[in-house]
């Protein structure tokens, strides 16, 4: 070999996108099988491989039966033979990913992590009503105390200087670092950056917008409010953005789950970074590539044979995190926008929660309209948008085979209305039942009128009237000795912990039993 091959690193240009399974035997130790041999049926024919100590000159082989499938996507078996000669027969439930096969006894195995990829096709169309959701915990270290010292990160966070369209680097570098936040320094370094843009900002009630926002999945609507640089942002984020869901764990283990902005996945079709367009400031060819050189595809380990944005946290559903949809609640007909609280822009709005103002995205909607007949000569130009047409939101998956018809917002609210107490229950996750009124009402809307501070039943709320060393207990809380401060997890809140009447009847999803609280708590 040349001295040129000696330093080559050689990867192969062809078969990225093909099925694989791979299969790994292990004793009843959970060390590897070694001995065991694999034989996989697919497509008509049959491949075989034996998990052996090394079968290269000064090597060791990993100890897992690589299988390739091409285009194939459906096993029809595996069998895998023992070193005692027992044999172990299953069919796999998908493909792409690993299955770690268990030795319990001669004939007996088990199979663990077989969470493969069901087809290519159904990670495509849609996604699961409830996701596997994980907790994200940011453990790297930062000697940051204020926005400034955050601004001053900007070239350790983009490398190329070019932030544009890339603010899932800003919220990566605080999510990557969330345990060393409170809860109010993780909201307010989210609000210091662009979503669309990638820009510094500085909060203010002036940059503060208000605007609904739809699930990733179109189930629902919510409004919230995005610090922006500039009014344009609020026509891209409009077409384009959409909200998804998110826990953190923050300083002192307290876990919340946020509401984030996102954008579909880039990195779907990779070629359409350095695909040419023409930009509306100059009128000259441009690519992503060159515009938004911070927006780079890496190999999905999850998803092997896909790619996903480099430098990304995602969201529940699978989608890079880009900002935060703050004091987020659900949508009514107070945030539609009208006649009369259209297309004034500079004109600020009171916050429905009382704090401070904010301007309307309805404000916005004759600036946008004139905007996209000049060609998007403004804010960021095409770039985000070039950025954002190119994933897709999938869709919710019907449950069951059944359609997906859960009803919502008023719409269950004529479901539940009138259902005596059994059927109230028994449709729990869109109803609830108050004892004292004896009465069914929808999941979300039962009235509160008993504790001021909760009429929008969100766990922000309940946890600002339970932070009070008095109040603490009573809200299922837990008081530290040091500090007296009050440790609430939202995820831990019980009803039959709430000690208090009014705050049971205040809680969305709890209702007063005969001798305590009951239900399952259900924050807005």
């Amino acid at each position: 070999l040349s001295p040129v091959c000696l330093g080559s690193l050689r990867r192969a240009a062809r078969g990225e996108s093909n099925n694989y399974l791979r299969i790994l035997p292990k004793t009843i130790h959970g060390a590897p099988a070694r001995g065991a041999r694999v034989d996989l049926t697919a497509g008509g024919r049959n491949q075989m491989r034996i998990i052996d100590s090394g079968s290269g000159y000064l090597c060791q082989m990993e100890p897992v039966a690589h299988f390739g499938l091409g285009k194939i996507t459906e096993v029809e078996n595996v069998r895998v033979q023992w070193p005692d000669a027992s044999v172990c027969d299953f069919v796999p439930k998908g493909i792409n990913g690993v299955i770690s096969v268990l030795y319990l006894a001669p004939g007996k195995c088990d199979l663990i992590d077989a969470g493969v990829t069901p087809t290519e096709d159904s990670v495509d169309e849609c996604v699961t009503a409830k996701p596997e959701t994980s907790v994200m915990v940011g453990e790297s270290t930062w000697d940051g105390k204020t926005t400034d010292d955050f601004f001053d990160e900007y070239f350790n966070i983009f490398k190329s200087r070019n932030r544009n369209s890339a603010s899932h680097k800003w919220a990566a570098f605080i999510l990557e670092r969330s345990m060393q936040f409170t809860e109010e320094e993780f909201v307010l370094y989210f609000g210091s950056f662009c979503p669309v843009s990638g820009s510094i900002v500085y909060k203010s009630d002036m940059k503060r917008y208000g605007m609904t926002i739809s699930h990733v999945t179109g189930a629902d609507v919510r409004f919230g409010y995005m610090y922006f640089c500039c009014w344009p942002c609020v026509c891209d984020t409009q077409d384009f953005i959409r909200y998804d869901t998110k826990t953190v764990r923050m300083l002192d283990g307290v876990e919340k789950e946020f509401t984030f902005v996102v954008e579909a996945n880039p990195c779907e079709d990779e070629s359409k970074l350095e695909a040419e367009w023409i930009e509306p400031f100059r009128g000259q060819k441009t690519t992503l590539f060159a515009s938004a050189p911070e927006l780079k595809c890496v190999d999905d380990a999850k998803h092997p044979g896909k790619k996903m944005l480099e430098g990304a946290i995602l969201s529940d559903n699978g989608y890079p995190i880009i900002g935060m949809l703050h004091d987020s609640m659900p949508m009514d007909d107070s945030f539609m926008c009208t006649e009369s609280t259209s297309n004034q822009p500079g004109r600020m709005t009171e916050a429905p929660n009382g704090n401070g103002k904010y301007q309307s995205a309805c404000e916005m909607k004759r600036n946008c309209e004139r905007r996209a007949e000049q060609g998007y000569n403004s804010g960021m130009g095409m770039i985000f948008r070039k950025v954002a047409e190119i994933g897709a939101y999938k869709k919710m998956c019907a449950v069951d085979g059944e359609k997906n018809d859960k009803p919502s917002g008023n719409d269950s609210a004529d479901v539940c209305e009138g259902k005596n107490r059994g059927d109230c229950k028994r449709a729990k996750d869109t109803c609830s039942w108050v004892g004292e009124e004896k009465k069914c009402y929808a999941a979300g809307s039962v009235p509160y009128t008993d504790l001021p501070g909760m009429e929008d039943g969100t766990f922000a709320s309940f946890k600002k009237i339970c932070s009070s060393k008095e109040m603490c207990k009573a809200c299922g809380g837990k008081l530290k000795k040091k500090n007296n401060k009050c440790v609430l997890k939202e995820k831990k809140i019980r009803c039959n912990k709430l000690k208090d009447q009014s705050l049971c009847t205040s809680v969305p999803g709890c209702s007063l039993g005969k001798k305590s609280c009951k239900g399952k708590p259900k924050f807005n």
